[in-house]
Parts: C-alpha cells; sequence; structure tokens
C-alpha cells in the first residue's frame, strides 16, 4: 500500500511530461530529416543499376573543386524580429517550414510580410524555424530554398506558433554520371527558366521593393546532386523551357531528355521533362607551380594563359590561339589548377581517357606576381596533354623591383596617389611609396591623385623615383530638384581642352565612358590633353560628382537618360580653385513604365529593354523585374527605337516609337520563339558544306545561328512569321525562305562539286608562313574567289575545296611570309593552272612550282 502511494504521483508526472512532449512535437517540428536535394530527400530513388564509384586523378581534382562552389540563400540568422530585433516573444511569430516530402526546410530563406511591409527576412534553423515580427492580421510567406523555385503561402501572421508547407508543385527528376560513374560527391547545377518561376505580381508593389526580388530570384535555382548523382528541381512552372548549367570544369558528353538540346557547357530544355540523364566528362586539368629562379614559391601570383593544338588553323599573325586558359590564383605554396576548355570541333563523347586527347603544339602562360605587377609571359614548348597535365614549376625571370614616392609641394608624402606603369597599377602608401615589380623595361609610369595635377616620371636606373605632384583645381558638382533634393544618378557631360583626373579609384562605376582622348579605356585615370573631347559621366546616389585638373573655361551639358539636354553652362575654374556647384534641375522627365509578358501573359523576368535615341546617339538599357516589369524615369519624351529581348522568346523591335510618360504601365507581349533544325542539301539529297549561314527577319534583328555540322544548323528565338535564311557557299549567296515553325527543315540548294588542289615545291617547302591556294571562276560574268590554307597531308602540301559550282575555274598558288614588322611578304608559285569542276565525281589538280 505504502509502495504504491509513493509510485502514484511519479506515474502520473510521467504520463503528464509524455502528453506535454507529445503536443509539443505536434505543435512545433517533425524530427530533422536530410534537407533539400544535397540530403536526398524529394529526389526519386534512382533504379539504375550501381556504377563504378572510381574516378580518374582528373575527375577527382575536378570534383574536388566543384564542391567548393555552393550557393547561400538569403540572410544569415533565423530570427528577424524586425528593425530593433528585441520584441518579447509574445509579439513574436514563430513560423515552421516543411517541404513536400515533411521534411523541415533548412536554410531557406523566408520572408514574412502583409500588406503595406515587410515582418522579417531570415533563414530557417536546423528545426526550419524562423522568428519574425508578428503582424495583427494576415500575411503571406515567400520561401525560397535550395533546389526548389520560390513559392508564395497565406498565413496568419499573428503571434504563435504556425506551420507552412510546400505545395506538390512539378519536379523535374536527374541523375547525371561522370565519366561513365557516380560523382562520389556533391555538384552543383543551375537552371534558368525563360519565365519567371513565380508570381511576383501578388506582392504589393511597395513590399516587392522592400523584399529585394530580383528578376534572377525569379527565373533561375539551383540544386545539388548527391554521391549518386541523384538530383530535383522543384517547382517549375508548365509550359516550361529552359537552360541548365553545368558545374566549372566539366562538359556535356550526352543527356537523354525529349525536346533537350546539347551544349558545351548547359543543356537547352525546350518544354518540362520529368526525368532527365546527364552524363559529363571532366576537363583535362593543367596544374603546375610558379616559383621565383630561386625555387622560392610565389604565393597567391595570377595566372592566366592560351593553348595551342597542333594542326590548329592558321589565322593573321600566325598561329590562333584554340583554347583559353581561365585566370586562377596560386595558392600559399604557389600552385594553381586550371581547366582546359577543349577546342570546339572535339565532342566532349570522345573523351574517353588520355589517348582521346589532343595533340598541342605550345603553351602560354601569363604570370603576374600580385599587385604592382606586370605579367609575365612564359611558353611551355609542345607536349601529349592528360587527364591531369603537371607542368612542374613555372619559373619566372628576376624581377626590376620599383619604388616611386609621391610627396606634394611641401615634401610631405601623398598617401593613396595612384601609379599606372605598363599593365601595373598600384597605390601609395602613408609614406606616399609605390612598389612595383617589372620583369621589363618600363620607361616611364604616371602619378596622381584627385586634387593634384597628373605627372609622369622616367623611371631611368634603379631607383628610388621621386615625383612632386602639384595642387590643381577640384570642383564638386551637386544636381538637386526644384525642391533642393539630390538627384542620384544623374548624367551629365563635360567638353574640356586638358586631362581630367575622375578621382582616388578610376574604375569607380560613377566612370561610364569616354567618347575619345582616353589613353586605356579601361584602365586610365587620366585623359590626354588635346584640342577638345566629350566626357560622359555619372554622379553618385547622393547627386555629387568630384572632378580635378579641370581647364578653365568649359562647358557642362546635362542629359536625360537618351541625351537630351537639359541644362546646358559653362564653367569658369580658376587654376588651384576648389569650389562647389550646385546645378538645379527644375524640369524634370517623365516616367516610362511597362511590363513584359509571354503568350499567356506569364511574367518575363530578366527582359532587356533597350530605348535608342539614334538622332542624339545615345541608348538606355534596363531589364525587367521580377514581376517583368521596367521603369526609365526622368526622360522627356520623343521618338526612340525600342527593342525587348529574352533568350527563348521572338525578339520585338519597333522604330519611331513614341514615349508615353507618366501614363498607365504598358503591356509588351513577346511570342514564344521558335527553333529550327535546318539542312542544306541538293536536289538528290546529298550534303552540301555551307560556310556560313544568316537568318534576315523582319523588325527581329541578329536571330541567333548555331552550327552543328558542315550543313547542319540549329535557328533559336525565331518569330512565327517566315524567315530568310542567307548562305554562303562557295564564294556564291543563296536566300531561302523557311517556315519557322517547321521543325526539321531541309535547304535545297543547287548540286556542286569537290576539288583537291595539290602543290608540289620545286624544293624544300617554305617556312615561316603559309601556303594558299587561290581559286577563282573563268566563267563569264562570274567574280567568285576563295582561298584556304594548304597544309601537309602525308606528304605534298594540300587542300579540298568541298562545295564548288560546276564550271571552270583557275588556282594560283601565293605564300605569304608571317612578318613582325607591319604586313606580309606576298610570293607567288608557279603559274595559274585552270581545272573544271562537275558535280558527279571529285576533281584533283596538281600544281608544281
Amino acid at each position: 500500500m505504502t509502495g504504491r502511494t509513493r509510485l502514484g504521483p511519479w506515474l502520473l508526472l510521467a504520463l503528464f511530461a509524455g502528453v506535454a512532449a507529445v503536443t509539443f512535437w505536434v505543435l512545433r517540428v517533425e524530427p530533422a530529416m536530410p534537407v533539400g536535394v544535397a540530403g536526398r530527400t524529394g529526389v526519386e530513388p534512382s533504379t539504375a543499376s550501381s556504377h563504378d564509384r572510381a574516378a580518374s586523378t582528373a575527375v577527382v581534382d575536378a570534383l574536388a573543386n566543384a564542391t567548393d562552389q555552393r550557393t547561400s540563400i538569403g540572410p544569415t540568422t533565423a530570427d528577424a524580429g524586425g528593425a530593433g530585433g528585441t520584441d518579447d516573444a509574445a509579439r513574436k511569430l514563430e513560423l515552421a517550414v516543411f517541404g513536400v516530402a515533411g521534411q523541415p526546410l533548412v536554410d531557406a530563406r523566408v520572408r514574412v510580410f502583409d500588406d503595406t511591409e515587410v515582418l522579417g527576412d531570415a533563414k530557417s534553423d536546423a528545426q526550419g524555424l524562423v522568428r519574425v515580427r508578428a503582424a495583427a492580421g494576415p500575411g503571406r510567406v515567400l520561401v525560397t530554398a535550395l533546389g526548389s523555385a520560390p513559392w508564395l503561402a497565406e498565413i496568419d501572421a499573428t503571434a504563435g506558433q504556425k506551420r507552412v508547407d510546400e505545395p506538390e508543385r512539378a519536379t523535374l527528376y536527374g541523375r547525371v554520371l561522370v565519366d561513365r560513374a557516380e560523382p562520389g560527391v556533391e555538384l552543383e547545377f543551375e537552371l534558368s527558366s525563360d519565365r519567371a518561376l513565380f508570381d511576383a505580381t501578388e506582392i504589393p508593389t511597395a513590399v516587392r521593393a522592400a523584399l529585394e526580388l530580383n528578376a534572377r530570384e525569379a527565373t533561375r535555382l539551383n540544386a545539388r546532386c548527391d554521391a549518386h548523382g541523384e538530383f530535383a528541381f522543384r517547382g517549375l512552372t508548365e509550359p516550361f523551357a529552359g537552360r541548365l548549367g553545368i558545374p566549372e570544369r566539366f562538359a556535356v558528353a550526352r543527356v537523354d531528355a525529349p525536346g533537350a538540346t546539347q551544349e558545351r557547357r548547359a543543356v537547352r530544355l525546350a518544354q518540362f521533362v520529368p526525368r532527365l540523364t546527364l552524363e559529363l566528362v571532366a576537363l583535362p586539368m593543367l596544374v603546375g607551380r610558379v616559383v621565383e629562379a630561386d625555387g622560392t614559391p610565389v604565393s597567391r601570383a595570377q595566372v592566366e594563359g592560351w593553348l595551342v593544338f597542333a594542326g590548329a588553323e592558321r589565322g593573321r599573325g600566325g598561329r590562333l590561339v584554340t583554347s583559353a586558359l581561365e585566370e586562377t590564383s596560386c595558392d600559399d605554396a604557389g600552385r594553381f589548377s586550371i581547366p582546359i576548355d577543349l577546342p570546339r570541333n572535339l565532342d566532349a563523347r570522345e573523351l574517353r581517357g588520355a589517348d582521346s586527347l589532343p595533340a598541342t603544339e605550345r603553351i602560354g602562360l601569363d604570370v603576374r606576381r600580385g599587385e604592382g605587377a606586370t605579367p609575365v609571359e612564359i611558353e611551355i614548348a609542345a607536349a601529349r596533354m592528360a587527364s591531369r597535365w603537371d607542368v612542374g614549376d613555372v619559373e619566372l625571370p628576376p624581377a626590376r623591383r620599383l619604388e616611386i614616392i609621391v610627396r606634394g609641394p611641401d615634401q610631405k608624402p601623398i598617401e593613396g596617389a595612384i601609379v599606372l606603369a605598363d599593365e601595373a597599377k598600384v597605390k601609395s602608401d602613408v609614406n606616399g611609396s609605390a612598389k612595383l615589380a617589372h620583369v621589363e623595361d618600363v620607361d616611364s609610369a604616371s602619378v596622381g591623385k584627385l586634387g593634384f595635377r597628373p605627372q609622369d616620371v622616367a623611371l631611368d636606373g634603379d631607383g628610388p623615383f621621386e615625383v612632386v605632384l602639384q595642387p590643381t583645381n577640384r570642383w564638386t558638382v551637386a544636381f538637386v530638384d526644384s525642391t533642393g533634393a539630390p538627384i542620384p544618378k544623374r548624367r551629365f557631360v563635360l567638353t574640356a581642352l586638358h586631362a581630367l583626373f575622375l578621382g582616388d579609384d578610376p574604375t569607380r562605376p560613377a566612370r561610364t565612358h569616354v567618347e575619345s582622348g582616353a589613353t586605356d579605356s579601361d584602365r586610365a585615370f587620366k585623359l590626354r590633353e588635346g584640342t577638345g573631347f566629350v566626357a560622359h559621366f555619372h554622379c553618385d546616389e547622393d547627386g555629387r560628382a568630384v572632378l580635378s585638373d579641370l581647364a578653365s573655361p568649359f562647358t557642362l551639358r546635362v542629359t536625360d537618360g537618351l541625351g537630351v539636354t537639359l541644362e546646358e553652362r559653362e564653367i569658369a575654374l580658376g587654376a588651384e580653385e576648389v569650389r562647389e556647384d550646385r546645378v538645379q534641375l527644375a524640369v524634370r522627365g517623365g516616367t516610362f513604365a511597362g511590363r513584359v509578358v509571354d503568350d499567356f501573359g506569364t511574367s518575363l523576368a530578366g527582359a532587356s529593354v533597350r530605348l535608342n535615341a539614334r538622332s542624339l546617339r545615345a541608348s538606355e538599357t534596363q531589364r525587367t523585374d521580377a514581376a517583368g516589369e521596367f521603369r526609365f524615369e526622368d526622360l522627356q519624351g520623343g521618338r526612340v527605337r525600342l527593342e525587348i529581348e529574352r533568350e527563348g522568346f521572338s525578339p520585338l523591335a519597333i522604330d519611331e516609337y513614341e514615349l508615353v510618360l507618366d501614363g498607365e504601365p504598358i503591356e509588351f507581349r513577346l511570342n514564344q520563339a521558335g527553333t529550327l533544325s535546318l539542312e542544306v542539301v541538293d536536289e538528290l539529297g546529298n550534303a552540301v558544306p555551307t560556310a556560313d549561314l544568316r537568318v534576315r527577319a523582319r523588325q527581329h534583328p541578329g536571330l541567333p545561328v548555331r552550327r552543328r555540322g558542315p550543313n547542319r544548323f540549329e535557328l533559336r528565338d525565331l518569330p512565327g512569321d517566315p524567315v530568310t535564311a542567307v548562305l554562303d557557299i562557295g564564294g556564291r549567296t543563296y536566300e531561302r525562305e523557311v517556315n519557322a515553325r517547321g521543325g526539321d527543315t531541309s535547304v535545297i540548294v543547287p548540286r556542286h562539286g569537290r576539288v583537291q588542289i595539290t602543290f608540289v615545291p620545286a624544293g624544300a617547302a617554305l617556312t615561316g608562313g603559309e601556303h594558299r591556294a587561290r581559286v577563282r571562276s573563268v566563267e563569264p560574268g562570274e567574280r567568285v574567289t576563295l582561298n584556304q590554307q594548304l597544309r601537309a597531308q602525308r606528304g605534298p602540301l594540300a587542300t579540298t575545296f568541298d562545295a564548288l559550282l560546276p564550271g571552270e575555274y583557275e588556282v594560283e598558288i601565293e605564300w605569304r611570309e608571317v612578318s613582325d614588322r607591319d604586313g606580309r611578304t606576298l610570293r607567288k608559285l608557279g603559274s595559274p593552272k585552270r581545272f573544271s569542276v562537275n558535280a558527279e565525281s571529285p576533281s584533283r589538280v596538281e600544281v608544281r612550282e
């Protein structure tokens, strides 16, 4: 009796605790599960058999680098309680966010708002929770998670604990193989949609700006595959079209999905597909180490360059660069690793081991030690490429180190002066010292700072070199409206007769471009003295701009976004005068606003809208926001050329468009673009090699064309109306009208013949230049001339002209010496020789010197 009496309270307490725990679990969250695509949650299990997970060293390198490329979404805190962040718990909204499989969404960006303001913007924690400021009534939530398109949901935004679940939506399930094996690590993919993935117009305009929505968030989403290569993109809208981008250091070998088009670094999807299988190959890696002459590693050096493959086509001035090596930074030990982007004519499907890699002629590397150093060009001899191509130590020659000391007229050091020498740029330190590391000799450097006249200094000897900057005028202009409020980003033009110095940082966004007189349009901080030039600038967000070293007098002209003059005045400034002027613009321009949608009225985020005032040689471009809307402000009106473009849709171009200012937003509709596969054949269906193909369509300039083979092309972004294909074949031009909605289309041209030209020199073939075969038609009234380079093909020099109309021709062999000096030496070899071309069989012509 006593034992039961003592046990009863504990049983009641345990029962109470259990009920409380269950209640707490129901009200709060479910137990944490693997999250998102990275944890394979929401990804359909693959039914494919297990693949060999062993990868080559190149694959391991590529995967190791790719795993560091992660996408972060939004803020980093799970508590966003408003401006003060100190509201007590009674006024907090605690929101639990769950995915389609019932798992809490971790690291999702959660934005809560009502009709007037944003209540909170935070990342969900390990339980999928965020805590934000509560509202007095209903609200909405916008959730962005890895692998999932943003989604909106209505919620009760009052204080308390609430739950919101991701809705079931269209999902693309994918599987990726790398070199025919499972990747073994996570890889990140980006899917970009032609249309907006959610309807941002449902969000009030004022709140939309505060939410920091942009076109990228509305059209792109990222997902990671797991170690088995499985990934998923949830929330795709239908109709869907877009592009799946692959991680760096890989190329697409094959894609298995209806309506998918394989590109080198991406896959184009013309429609929604529920499943997709993607085969990638790891690009070969060029690895090495940058060292000084004494073997000391050069940490954090910048390395870029080029690679020339054996047998590359000769171009003007020598061999054409066939593959660029992207810039990369060395680690602390001087090691670098650069993926080699293979030539376009090599199909990624052919990359099956080291034996499939092409031979190279040479590698060129540009190595920069760091700030204040010019690049050192280093050439590496020919070798056969390997999957992991180790070039060993790249030794830099001894550097010529220079020091320039910048002082003012009072001999005090000037800090922050910019020093430009060759391709190096550095700022002086607190002692006025600017240190440069050069390999090649440099004759001079330019030194300048805002408020001082720029000066050149001769670099004869070893230095240090001293330069004394003399003070000059300094002019600040502030643009304000009739109420005195600043006008940000105002465009203005200066017409001057002297040099302009554009502030402490010459590359800052305030400078847009210089029409003439620049020493270097990308890097220069001054303009050459001359007979007069025009420079265009924008003021900053506060409506201010600061310039110095201005010759007096100069002309200030203020324009609107399309170059219309709003204000013009002459400014007189003393040689060392420091002054600030206010320019009050009493007349502000109007606003041209609109929205871009597709055939179904869906917003097209990220569309390019361009206004071009040709008579004033000025234009302005904007991109539509997440709701497909755009606004051009402060315009004076008039007629312009309006151009609207968005990938996947037919471009819109309207000449002499009359701007309607300060009216209701105007809706512009783009039609879904057609994609046409076009094959060039003759009357018998034989393929005809085509030199070039262009597309001409009314009011649709610049339609893209992608070559898919010698006679096959892919035409994109086609309008619904018929278009004209312009073909260049054998020195002749053909025009054919094609139906843009025709799918696969054959373009028929006359039958052509083929001829092989062989040249036999009298002795050893000339070197240091290139042999070319010059073929011209000798038919009456014909003016057709073709040139091709001759190459050694298992013996004599030869070339083949694949498409010539039947008829009489004449061939002449020329040799052009590639000279380091201006121009070329041209020499004709042998006599011209006539020959005939027929369409029945190939012709052979031999020319002897």
